[in-house]
């Protein structure tokens, strides 16, 4: 998950994820029923199914890759 720029709210939560078992709707049911604040979870159009995470070489998640294929997806819709 990141944050991407919103002309309306400033920044909005993103997901990138491989593809999973459960709805993006689902999800966010699940997190408001665990008492999540709403500005902690995202949209249902901010779920986007990815073929690969970014990752650095060392493993660890490429935080600045996320965040562009993030924008990039954002753009497109």
């Amino acid at each position: 998950m990141t944050a991407v720029p919103d002309s309306s709210k400033g920044e909005r939560l993103v997901v990138l994820h491989k593809p999973m078992q459960k709805s993006a709707r689902e999800i966010i049911d699940q997190l408001q029923v665990a008492g999540l604040p709403n500005l902690w979870i995202p949209g249902s159009n901010c779920f986007f199914e990815v073929n690969q995470i970014p990752l650095l070489g060392t493993g660890k998640l490429d935080l600045r890759a996320i965040k562009e294929t993030a924008i990039s997806l954002c753009e497109v819709k």
